[in-house]
């Protein structure tokens, strides 16, 4: 369009060189320009470009929620835990009433309280059998009257040397106790022969073991000596008490004995006589033994050589 133009002016200025009039310049110009004006092209319109949908504007704080809502969902609900039934209250149990503590019994040695005691039992001879004694106090043996019987003396064996002789001081028919002396110096005892010390029982003791040392069933050797006396275990039943004008007080023992074993002494747990044997029953397996505090009560009147 540029170059159209260049050309109009040019023929503007031919024409005006050559002279014509102003008029047919002026006409003359204005058709060239019109014709200048006619050959120009008519600009081809653009293409109107087609509209794009409008972007659907994001909605970020709402997908966010969205998913957060949806994890939430997936969670599961936990499950309640039911609410625990009420126990009734429990009854309060009355405080048990303390018990006092048993006394803890001492387990006796049996065999200790033979080995302490029987050296000092001997065997008792006389015309009309035998028995057992035991030494009472220096010089002086207990036995059961019914094992002297009407003898004036006995014979007395043991298991350190030769026999010697003792004779009947005094006797206690009713109690069925007889109390023999003899010479120490004869007898020639060790010193392991001591006199037996007088005990206690009563009642309170029934059940409890208790031990005789006796010769029953025992032999005399070649020598004249004898053994150790038989050691038997048995149970204080019970105290029987007689008229004490006859048979006194005695203990009831549950005790196989034999003959031979009248006037042996019958030692608790702690040693002590609480009897001598004086009757037994082999039927009924049961033994009397006079009561230790009829001995007690007896030999202040037999050590004075009274008989009764």
């Amino acid at each position: 369009m540029g170059m159209r133009v260049l050309l109009l002016l040019g023929l503007l200025v031919f024409v005006i060189a050559c002279g014509p009039s102003e008029e047919d310049i002026r006409r003359i110009a204005s058709e060239q320009a019109s014709a200048v004006l006619t050959a120009v092209p008519t600009p081809t319109p653009y293409a109107t470009a087609t509209p794009q949908p409008t972007a659907t504007p994001v909605d970020v704080q709402g997908i966010a929620d969205n998913r957060i809502a949806l994890a939430l969902t997936a969670i599961p609900t936990p499950t309640s835990i039911p609410t625990a039934t009420p126990q009734p209250t429990a009854t309060p149990q009355p405080t048990a009433t303390p018990q006092p503590t048993a006394t803890p019994q001492k387990v006796v040695d049996w065999n200790a309280v033979d080995l302490q005691n029987w050296h000092s039992v001997f065997m008792v001879e006389t015309s009309i059998g035998q028995g057992t004694g035991w030494l009472i106090s220096s010089g002086y043996i207990l036995t059961a009257n019914h094992v002297v019987a009407f003898d004036s003396k006995a014979t007395i064996r043991t298991a350190f040397g030769a026999p010697f002789s003792a004779g009947v001081a005094a006797r206690d028919s009713k109690r069925d106790i007889a109390l023999l002396r003899f010479e120490t110096a004869a007898a020639q005892l060790p010193s392991s022969v001591v006199p037996l010390s007088l005990g206690e029982t009563s009642t309170l003791n029934n059940a409890q073991p208790v031990m005789l040392l006796a010769y029953g069933g025992s032999g005399v050797k070649s020598e004249g000596t004898v053994g150790a006396p038989r050691a038997r275990v048995g149970i204080q039943s019970q105290i029987v008490g007689f008229d004490s004008a006859t048979l006194g007080d005695n203990i009831e023992l549950d005790m196989i004995v034999s003959e031979g074993d009248s006037g042996g002494p019958v030692l608790n747990g702690q040693g002590f006589v609480v009897g001598m044997l004086r009757a037994f029953d082999t039927s009924e397996l049961f033994a009397l033994a006079v009561h230790e505090n009829e001995i007690r009560n007896a030999l202040p009147t037999l050590l004075q050589g009274q008989s009764r």
